[in-house]
């Protein structure tokens, strides 16, 4: 077809004889007419034209159809989620309206309720359902690989790993959790039993004490960045939070279980000896952490405790 002649005005043009521009030009508006099934005055000359121009429309039909069909699959997704979202903020409104809410109180709800669900959130493990289908082992090796890493920065945590590798992976799965927080999201509160101690992994925590909960001569709020522990005595000892935690960005935490850590630890004759006499050594410690010798334990801090010189107070036969 490009010997054929154009209509140019009230003469025919070859084509070959136009200009760069126009040729370029021609040549794309007809590679867009097969795409997109339109028509135009260049038509087949021959049979090997035709052929070639009726693949293009059979590509173009495919490739059409199905972009078609991903964007409109996509748009109604989006718009059921808007209207889901809208939805669940109405219904908000009208609880906080028919329970007499304050204003300033609803604006706040409001507020975080609408940040929070056009939020994207971290996948979690209950969020991903092809994870329950695999093998029991294989599911603790995963485990393994995104807790060991972490949990393994306490020394005590690290021993054990070392004296067992297998028995650390069954604890691992049965006592330790990967927990995330939101920005504004309260971890613990002062007062409450604590029944976890939890390792920052990721995000910044605002740590508070008030003199009314805790031995605090006034409000003392301590920024608790990633690699630091809270309410490690939990594991050892009974323990009331003496302050609240709030986490200020978006955080990963590795939580250790109290209780079931002591239930795991009694499943094992060696390391639960071991246990019992860490925590034995860690309560005697604890009880010196007063005035005038330290300022009392707080969630962040127990003074004496560290793990060493826990360790050095446990008895041979422990030690070695």
């Amino acid at each position: 077809w490009t010997r054929v002649a154009l209509a140019v005005g009230n003469y025919d043009l070859p084509y070959l004889e136009a200009g760069t521009v126009y040729q370029y030009t021609t040549a794309y508006h007809w590679a867009m007419a097969q795409t997109t099934l339109g028509s135009m005055e260049i038509s087949p000359t021959n049979s090997l034209e035709r052929v070639f121009s009726i693949i293009c429309m059979l590509l173009a039909l495919l490739c059409g159809s199905t972009l078609i069909s991903a964007l409109s699959a996509t748009m109604v997704d989006m718009q059921m989620s808007h209207h889901e979202r809208l939805r669940s903020l109405s219904m908000l409104r009208r609880f906080l309206l028919e329970n007499g809410i304050s204003g300033n109180l609803a604006m706040h709800v409001q507020r975080q309720a609408k940040s929070r669900l056009g939020e994207r959130n971290r996948v979690t493990r209950r969020d991903v359902v092809a994870l329950n289908v695999l093998s029991e082992s294989l599911q603790r090796h995963l485990h393994r690989e995104i807790c060991e890493p972490k949990l393994v920065h306490h020394p005590f945590f690290h021993m054990v790993r070392n004296a067992d590798s297998s028995w650390f992976e069954s604890f691992l799965s049965t006592a330790v959790q990967v927990e995330f927080a939101r920005q504004d999201d309260d971890i613990f509160f002062a007062g409450r039993p604590a029944k976890s101690a939890y390792y920052m992994s990721s995000g910044l925590v605002n740590y508070a004490q008030d003199p009314m909960s805790s031995p605090a001569r006034e409000v003392v709020n301590v920024l608790v960045r990633k690699g630091a522990w809270l309410c490690e005595c939990s594991l050892w000892v009974e323990w009331l939070h003496v302050g609240g935690a709030k986490a200020l960005s978006s955080c990963e935490l590795i939580v250790v279980d109290a209780e079931l850590s002591v239930e795991a630890f009694r499943g094992h004759r060696v390391l639960g000896s071991v246990a019992i006499e860490y925590g034995r050594q860690f309560h005697f410690r604890m009880q010196e952490a007063r005035p005038p010798n330290a300022w009392w334990p707080t969630d962040l801090e127990t003074p004496f405790t560290d793990c060493a010189d826990v360790m050095c107070l446990t008895r041979p036969t422990i030690r070695e």
